[in-house]
C-alpha cells in the first residue's frame, strides 16, 4: 500500500466513523434520556459549553505539535519561515496576548450573546433535543451537507465583503494580522467579522432546518467546523486528513494558507465552488495537484 492510498483509506475510515460510530456513542453513553432543564437554557448552554470544549482540545493538539515539532508532522509544514515565535519570539508573544483578548472576547461575549438571540429572541432555532427523534445517519449526513453549502455561500460573499477596500482597515484586516496563520487564528477576528462573517454563515442551514434539525446534528455541525477551520489555520498541510478527500471541497489548509500569504483569492471557506465560478480562485491552484509532493 503507498502512502498516498493509506492516507486517503484512514480518511474514508474516519469520515464514515464521524457519521455512523460517533452518532452512536452520543446516543448510548452522552445523550441524556431525558433533560429535566428548560430546553433553551440546554441549549444555549449546550452548545457554548460545546464549541470551549472542542476548540481548546483540537489546538491543545496543535500546541504540542508547535512546542515539540515532531518530526514526522514537521513534513508537512507549509510555510518554509520558520515558526513565527522562532524567527521574533517578544512580537510572537506580544501578537499572541493580543490574540488571547480577542478569542476570549468572542468566545465569552459574541457567542453567548448570538446564542441568547437565536435561541431566545428570534426563536428561530426550534431544533428538537428529546432521545427519541435522535437523527439516523442518513439525517445527520443530508442535513450537514445542507449546513455547508449554506455556509460556505454565506462565508464566500461576506468574506469577499470583508475585502472591500473601504471597510478592510477596520474589520477583516484584525484576522490577517497572522500572515503565518496557526490553529488559534481560526478565531482571531474582529467581532463584526466574527458575527456577520463566521457565526450567522455558520448557522444559516440550523436556523432555516428548524424544528428538523436535531442538536445533535447542530453540535456535529460545529465539530465538522472547529476541526476544519483549525486545521485550515494550522501552517499544516495533514494528507491524511479527510478535508483533502471531500469531493469538490477547499483544500483546509493549502488553499487557505495561501490566501493568508498573498491577501486575495482563495476566499472560500468549505468548497471550492463559488471561487471557481467568480474567478477567484489564485492562478497557482486552479490545477494544482495538493496531494502531490506528499505521496
Amino acid at each position: 500500500m503507498t502512502p498516498s492510498s493509506g492516507n486517503k483509506l484512514f480518511a474514508i475510515a474516519t469520515t464514515i466513523a464521524f457519521f455512523t460510530i460517533l452518532p452512536k456513542l452520543i446516543k448510548d453513553y452522552l445523550w441524556p434520556s431525558e433533560i429535566k432543564l428548560d430546553r433553551n437554557i440546554f441549549l444555549f448552554f449546550y452548545m457554548l459549553v460545546l464549541h470551549q470544549i472542542l476548540f481548546y482540545s483540537v489546538n491543545f493538539v496543535y500546541f504540542l505539535f508547535y512546542i515539540f515539532e515532531f518530526k514526522f508532522i514537521e513534513q508537512y509544514k507549509l510555510n518554509k519561515q520558520e515558526w513565527p515565535w522562532k524567527t521574533n519570539r517578544e512580537e510572537f508573544i506580544t501578537q499572541l496576548i493580543r490574540s488571547s483578548k480577542i478569542i476570549l472576547s468572542n468566545q465569552l461575549v459574541v457567542i453567548p450573546l448570538m446564542l441568547y438571540l437565536n435561541i431566545y429572541v428570534t426563536k428561530s432555532t426550534k431544533i428538537r433535543t428529546e432521545m427519541e427523534s435522535f437523527p439516523s445517519i442518513l439525517e445527520i449526513f443530508w442535513q450537514i451537507t445542507v449546513c455547508a453549502v449554506l455556509d460556505d455561500f454565506g462565508f464566500y460573499w461576506s468574506h469577499r465583503l470583508l475585502h472591500w477596500r473601504p471597510i478592510y482597515p477596520y474589520f477583516h484586516k484584525v484576522h490577517h494580522e497572522f500572515k503565518h496563520t496557526i490553529s488559534i487564528s481560526s478565531e482571531h477576528a474582529h467581532f463584526v467579522e466574527f458575527i456577520f462573517g463566521n457565526m450567522l454563515p455558520s448557522n444559516l442551514g440550523i436556523i432555516l432546518l428548524g424544528s428538523k434539525c436535531h442538536a445533535v446534528t447542530w453540535g456535529l455541525w460545529l465539530t465538522f467546523k472547529i476541526l476544519k477551520t483549525s486545521e485550515g489555520h494550522s501552517g499544516y498541510h495533514l494528507p491524511w486528513s479527510p478535508f483533502n478527500y471531500f469531493p469538490f471541497i477547499v483544500l483546509a489548509s493549502e488553499f487557505h494558507n495561501y490566501h493568508h500569504l498573498k491577501f486575495k483569492h482563495n476566499y472560500g471557506g468549505v468548497f471550492a465552488f463559488w471561487d471557481t465560478v467568480c474567478g477567484t480562485v489564485h492562478p497557482v491552484y486552479r490545477d494544482y495537484d495538493f496531494n502531490r509532493k506528499y505521496d
